[in-house]
């Protein structure tokens, strides 16, 4: 899809501005996140810090190109992907507790009550 610039591909030119136009078709039927008629413009300048008409972000995302890492739509109403780990990072001990000294204040917070 970012392979837009390769003299002579304009397959990839063409599948890169229908994927733009489903987008911003789609942005602009989550109404919770648009500010009246505008969406965000998640371009490489603006990075959803702007609302715009959906031609104007059409044609930013067309020159300018997607905001880096934005693959998950959040801020056009998508739901945020939350990656699942099978097992902890090594850097995590799951048997070490949080604050181990909080047993030792216990009594002092019975005490305020």
């Amino acid at each position: 899809m970012y392979e837009k610039y390769l003299p002579g591909n304009l397959s990839t030119w063409q599948e890169f501005e229908d994927g733009v136009r489903e987008f911003v078709n789609w942005a602009k039927d989550q109404q919770a996140y648009m500010n009246g008629e505008k969406i965000r413009c998640p371009c490489r300048k603006c990075k959803n810090r702007i609302f715009k008409t959906t031609d104007e972000v059409m044609f930013d995302i067309c020159m300018k190109g997607f905001m880096e890492g934005y693959y998950n739509w959040t801020a056009h109403g998508e739901a945020q992907v939350i990656e699942y780990y099978d097992d902890p990072p090594a850097s995590v001990s799951v048997e070490t507790p949080v604050a181990p000294n909080m047993a030792t204040h216990w009594g002092d917070v019975e005490q305020m009550n």
